[in-house]
Formats: structure tokens, sequence, C-alpha cells
């Protein structure tokens, strides 16, 4: 096997990568690559039993590819039973159906430690029958900085949920939830992964910024770098503040719940994109966040409120500031004969950007 050698400093990105055949590679160029920013993909968290948040689907201007729909309303708080709700909507040919939405639904299995955890692949396999959702995350468990034992234990589980639920819907497009509590341990699960055809990631950036942990977001930028590395397509869940977004540039995607989240809790944008308060908030009124399992009523919350602040935050991440950042797995991409090209282990250390962590 012959290591591929690129000695032009804009190419020492791709200095690790090992072609498993011999066709000459002289004639590929990838200096143009690196003009080549990530997509600009804003995703809506959508709320099944909330109208405003269903609101936004339903706008004649909607133009998403898809949206994520909560598994964790449809099962019961111990992960193993499934809610009227869910019967509800499978008698009625599926949430799409149910609803008069044409987006197609990923069902998201990102939700709280308890549900996670009692979650099975046979009540998996339920709701992708009943609520037929065009794609589907990989399933989601409760691994915790600091606890090193408790995530591998948790890791070893998540691997063999995975394997179980992905045999059992070949049919199903599936897009990979990424846990660990260590560097090592996210690239180990995206690795994993990887094996099982996965190709679209992503990690739950939520978890981390929630709590303004200064320990916790610089883990998150730690480990979203990793990801990053490794990956040709990922994506952060829970994120939509303008800061956050600009603090991780360099991702394809954000998934959002934030379009819901603001408005209630009294932070308007209008029309023009410009971030307002509604005179008569209540500020004593109990705050929503990503974790409130059963959204309250939204009487004081409009449609158009929703729907412009998710256009903020879509011009917001399409307006970040990432430089001429691309990942190796893009420029792998570019590449002749890439079905049989594979990342190595070798570290880049003479990239451009390795000052910054991310080649």
């Amino acid at each position: 096997m012959n290591k591929l050698l690129i000695h032009n400093k804009m190419d020492t990105a791709i200095s690790g990568i090992h072609p498993c055949f011999d066709q000459s590679l002289s004639d590929w160029k990838p200096e143009t690559c690196w003009t080549i920013p990530p997509s600009n993909t804003v995703e809506p968290i959508i709320v099944a039993t909330n109208e405003r948040s269903l609101s936004l689907l339903r706008n004649p201007n909607f133009r998403c590819a898809r949206a994520f729909l909560r598994a964790s309303e449809f099962i019961t708080s111990d992960g193993k039973c499934l809610t009227p709700l869910f019967y509800r909507i499978a008698a009625k040919g599926g949430f799409n159906t149910a609803n008069d939405i044409d987006t197609p639904i990923v069902l998201s299995l990102i939700m709280d430690d308890l549900r996670c955890s009692g979650l099975s692949p046979k009540m998996m396999s339920k709701l992708i029958k009943g609520l037929k959702p065009a794609y589907c995350t990989t399933m989601d468990e409760a691994t915790y900085l600091r606890d090193n034992s408790w995530s591998i234990h948790k890791l070893k589980q998540i691997r063999t949920k995975n394997r179980r639920l992905i045999k059992d819907h070949p049919e199903m497009k599936f897009i990979g939830v990424i846990k660990g509590c260590t560097t090592a341990q996210i690239q180990e699960h995206v690795s994993e992964l990887q094996s099982l055809g996965i190709e679209e990631f992503i990690f739950h950036i939520g978890d981390y910024i929630a709590r303004g942990n200064k320990y916790e977001l610089t883990c998150a930028k730690e480990f979203a770098l990793a990801i990053r590395r490794m990956v040709p397509t990922l994506y952060l869940y829970g994120i939509g503040a303008k800061e956050m977004i600009q603090t991780f540039p360099y991702v394809d995607g954000i998934i959002t719940l934030n379009h819901i989240i603001e408005p209630y809790n009294g932070i308007i944008t209008d029309a023009q994109g410009r971030i307002t308060r509604v005179n008569g908030y209540d500020p004593t009124q109990k705050h929503i966040d990503y974790y409130i399992s059963n959204l309250p009523p939204m009487d004081h919350v409009r449609d158009k409120d929703v729907w412009n602040t998710f256009l903020r935050i879509t011009h917001d991440f399409s307006n970040r500031k990432y430089g001429s950042y691309v990942s190796l797995a893009y420029l792998i991409n570019t590449m002749p004969c890439k079905s049989q090209i594979t990342l190595s282990s070798v570290t880049c250390m003479t990239c451009p950007l390795c000052g910054r962590g991310v080649c």
C-alpha cells in the first residue's frame, strides 16, 4: 500500500490518506476545495402536541428538506410503553398524514436519560412502523463527563441496540447520534457508526451548553472538532443562539427548537430580523428549554413570531464566519475512486489550520 505524499503546504491536510489502489492522482488538485464552506442547513425540531410548532411546517414559504420529531412524546417516562398520542397518530396512517404535513420527518431518539435507557429496539420498531418517518436517528444513551466507566458501559449498550435496530430496518435511512465522555470514546463511537453504514452524524451540543459551564463548553468544542475531522456531514442538535452558532462555525447544519423557545420566553424577532421583547411579558412565567417534555399553552405566541425567529436563526447560521475550513472527509469525496480510500489514524501536524485544532 502506497502512502499519498503531497508536499504543498495547502495539501498537507490530506497527507494522512492511504489510497487502496494504484491509480495515479497526479491530475487531482485539492486547492480549490479550501474555499468551499460547509453547507448552510438549519432544520427545526417540532413538537407533535404544539400547534405553534406545526405551523412552521405548514408555512407556504418553509423550504427545509426535513424536520426532526421528538420520539420522547410518544413513549412513557420510563421508555417502555407507548402513549395514547402514538396510537392516535398511528391509526391515522403516520405523523405526516395525521397532521397534513409534506415535509419529510426525522424521528429523533435524543431524549432524557430515563427514557433513552428504557427504550428498546423492539419499541423503536413499533414507533417507526406507526409514525412512518422518512429518517431515524440511531439510539441515544446517558453518558456523563468525568464518569468514564459508566460511559463505557452505556456505549456497549448503544452498540448492541444500534446493530439490532439497523438490522431490523434495512429500508430506513439512519443518522448517527454520537456519544461518549472522552475524545477517544467519541472517536471510537464515530468509527462504530461508520461501520454500520452511517454517513450523516449528529452531536447533541445542547447537553454541554445548557448550563453555561466553562468546562463542559470546552469539552464540547474538543469533541465537535474531533468528530469534524472524521465525518463528511455533521449537525449540532440543541443550538440556535448566534453566539453559539459562531462558536461552532465549521459544522454543516444545526437542529434547533429555539424558534419555539425564544418566543415563549419573550424574545421576539420582527420581520426585519431584529430582536425585541413583547410589552407586558411576564418575566416570572416559567421559561421553557430543550428538556421540557410537554410544552405548556402558548396563547401569547404568534405564528409569525415562530416564523421570524426561524428565519433569523437561518440567517445567522448562513452568515457565520467559517473562513475557508473544509473537513478532511470532504476532501476525500473530491478524489477519484473515493470509495476505495480510507482515513488513517495519522494526525496532520503541519496543516495550515492545525494550530486551530482542525484539519
